[in-house]
């Protein structure tokens, strides 16, 4: 058995239509709250760890977690207002948690969907970080 957990935009692609359908709605609500959202799913087998996902995975469910600002983001927003400076939101979030969480920031603005997936480039030859 493998197990395992990702964008839901990724994973439930991979599972029965049906349960697709309805996770997808559960993510809206939870997304349009504000909550950062994980999908849990399985499959019979060993799957390799740098494979494809494979088709026919049983979700388990969705994983709805709080992550607020740190103290102080507000009132900084706030301030780079006042001083003129356009705040924009860089983040991989579901376009709708991007929203939701923008606008408890003060942030407005559209909200565009991201790719659920990122590339992880190697650190540049002779260095330990890649940053």
């Amino acid at each position: 058995m493998t197990y395992v957990k990702g964008a839901p935009e990724v994973l439930l692609a991979h599972v029965d239509a049906d349960a697709s359908a309805a996770a997808h709605q559960v993510l809206g609500r939870y997304a349009a709250d504000g909550l950062r959202v994980l999908a849990v799913a399985r499959t019979g087998g060993v799957a390799a760890d740098d494979g494809p996902l494979a088709a026919g995975l049983e979700l388990l469910g969705l994983v709805a977690l709080i992550d607020p600002p740190r103290p102080g983001v507000v009132e900084a927003i706030e301030e780079c207002h006042r001083a003129g400076i356009s705040v924009k939101m860089i983040t991989g979030d579901h376009a709708a948690t991007a929203a939701a969480i923008g606008r408890d920031l003060g942030i407005t603005g559209r909200a565009r969907g991201a790719a659920p997936r990122c590339t992880v480039f190697p650190p540049p030859t002779g260095t330990s970080s890649p940053w």
